[in-house]
């Protein structure tokens, strides 16, 4: 990757900036969804094929652009791993696996690949509750997971685990049952996407606070589980701070790495 790689993409960015949003505008005037991730976008379209490229044009000749656009039209698109579909003008979508590349492998992490996994267990179920619309997709999507961790040397504990954990995230009581059928899953998405635009408002707002800490030996749950209860008494009666409505997340480090160990 060339040094100036990154000015070179900002100065695309804003190059593309009056052509994106003249494109926006165009539809959001017909009520559209559209989606822009860098380079590569998506948008539903309820009109005519003719009237897009007509949009197009337009936009093409207004700011006389060299930009060059591949476009795809049909009923499904994948879209940041995501298989959306018009399912008899119904929304259809799921987690969408590139058939060239090779399954069940977790990405490598040089800096404590445990504690990195066990976030990435957790995203990767954020993400499957998020896009699948269905709950028999969710399901296989789950079990693709829980055998992706096994199959690279987690224990069963691990993934039983960090399962409950997950669910726990959302209902912190874990009074509500993790067996669904298609009304409690639409019930449990919902929930799941308000826990995530809660996290995001948290980061937005400067009300989530991360502390990492070095983790050597003993029992981390019984440290957290001793921090929190000093947090809440030492901290959050105080009047004046607990306005604030500040979290807490923390995150063990180990102070070797296994990486470090084996190269020295």
């Amino acid at each position: 990757c060339p040094l100036n790689f990154s000015f070179s993409r900002l100065l695309f960015n804003i190059y593309l900036y009056h052509w994106y949003f003249t494109w926006f505008r165009s539809i959001r005037i017909e009520n559209e969804c559209f989606g822009l991730f860098k380079n590569t976008g998506f948008f539903t379209w309820n009109q005519s094929i003719d009237k897009i490229e007509k949009v197009f044009n337009e936009i093409n000749q207004t700011y006389n652009s060299p930009i060059h656009i591949t476009t795809s039209i049909g009923l499904q698109v994948h879209y940041l791993n995501c298989y959306i579909e018009n399912r008899n003008g119904s929304l259809y979508s799921r987690v969408y696996y590139n058939p060239n590349k090779q399954r069940f492998l977790l990405p490598y992490f040089d800096d404590h690949p445990r504690l990195r996994h066990r976030q990435w267990f957790r995203f990767l179920l954020v993400r499957a509750g998020l896009y699948c619309t269905q709950v028999e997709d969710f399901e296989y999507e789950k079990l693709y997971i829980e055998l992706t961790f096994i199959a690279n040397g987690y224990s069963l504990n691990f993934v039983e685990y960090h399962n409950r954990q997950f669910f726990k995230l959302i209902y912190p009581s874990n009074t509500t049952t993790t067996e669904f059928d298609q009304y409690r899953y639409n019930v449990f998405r919902h929930d799941l996407s308000r826990y995530v635009t809660r996290q995001q408002e948290l980061q937005k707002n400067h009300r989530l606070i991360q502390f990492d800490y070095i983790f050597d030996w003993g029992l981390r749950w019984k440290f957290n589980s001793g921090f929190y209860t000093n947090w809440i008494k030492l901290l959050e009666q105080d009047p004046k701070f607990k306005r604030y409505k500040l979290k807490i997340q923390l995150n063990s480090k180990h102070y070797y790495l296994s990486n470090t160990l084996l190269t020295q």
